[in-house]
């Protein structure tokens, strides 16, 4: 796909550090990891972890977005790795406030000293 689009941005979804740098040879532009945590969109998967996460970020040098089980009381952990963002889907979606709770986790991005 890169050979006829170079300019089209192409990102993988993956679930570890291996297959994580794989990817990047092939050429991809972005890593999609998940999930950290336990989620219920993935019923009776574990999560592989905030250190997995920050293995993947210290061994590739393209972006990490990391997806999976992220609420704000684990947002922290992950702000502390060297990942590129966050995908949240169910802890925004399931919340009385949809919108407030989305400005909540942009916030706590913005004030975090991990923050590029």
């Amino acid at each position: 796909m890169k050979g006829l689009y170079p300019n089209l941005r192409v990102g993988c979804s993956i679930h570890g550090l291996e297959a994580g740098c794989q990817k990047e040879r092939e050429g991809a532009d972005y890593l999609l990891f998940g999930n950290v945590y336990q989620t219920e969109s993935k019923s009776g998967l574990k999560g592989k972890g905030v250190k997995s996460l920050a293995s993947l970020t210290e061994a590739v040098s393209i972006p990490v977005i990391a997806i999976g089980g992220i609420h704000l009381s684990n947002l922290e952990s992950i702000l502390q790795t060297k990942v590129y963002g966050i995908a949240v889907m169910s802890s925004i979606a399931e919340a009385h406030h949809p919108g407030e709770k989305a400005w909540r986790f942009q916030s706590r991005i913005q004030r975090s000293c991990y923050h590029a």
